[in-house]
């Protein structure tokens, strides 16, 4: 098995010795840009759990390129979404480049990471879905389309332009969420995603 130390180090630039870069940067709440596993992949395999950590800890395709892992964005584009498998040498090595303990790269998500974790890769590929049930669901309860929008924390220009087909972005958990409280619903989140599985989005 080729490891990425070695498999990477030959695509780096061969002028000069390779230093260390250290890009440790502040560990966040996922919000935006999470990796959408392929189907059928266990989100507990060592591949998805480094992808995952890599989004949490602000480290993505730019990051471990800036950080010497490879020139070529693909290789990145597949370390952060769970693309490549790895052996536990190439996560010492994406740490070790990442000025980041490995522990940080490996641990288990806690309950409350993959419960938002699973509702992203449902919401993911059920887009327009799960937001039509939220409307839904906010005119049912009688709040308008602008107080929605203040709730999940997006302008009123940017809800409108989900329905009609200008962006739809991935609702998240912790819209979801706010938009539950302002329901008056615990269970909001849980209750959006009811029947819907992780199938292949369209293209």
């Amino acid at each position: 098995m080729t490891y990425l130390s070695k498999l990477y180090a030959r695509r780096l630039p061969s002028s000069g010795p390779r230093s260390k870069v250290s890009l440790r940067r502040k560990a966040t709440s996922i919000s935006l840009l999470w990796p959408l596993l392929r189907d059928g992949q266990d989100p507990e395999e060592l591949a998805a759990r480094v992808a995952y950590h890599l989004h949490r800890t602000n480290n993505r395709t730019t990051a471990l390129t800036r950080a010497g892992i490879t020139t070529d964005r693909s290789y990145a584009s597949d370390l952060v979404q769970g693309r490549s498998g790895l052996s536990e040498s190439d996560v010492k090595f994406l740490a070790d480049r990442l000025a980041l303990p490995v522990s940080d790269l490996v641990r288990p998500l806690t309950e409350q990471e993959n419960e938002a974790w699973s509702f992203y890769r449902i919401s993911g590929r059920n887009r327009l879905a799960v937001w039509e049930r939220a409307r839904a669901a906010w005119r049912k309860h009688g709040l308008s389309d602008s107080s929605a929008a203040k709730a999940i924390g997006l302008s009123r220009a940017a809800l409108s332009n989900i329905f009609t087909g200008e962006n739809l972005p991935v609702m998240r958990h912790d819209q979801a969420s706010k938009l539950g409280d302002a329901l008056g619903s615990a269970e909001f989140a849980q209750q959006l995603l009811a029947g819907l599985e992780e199938t292949t989005p369209p293209r």
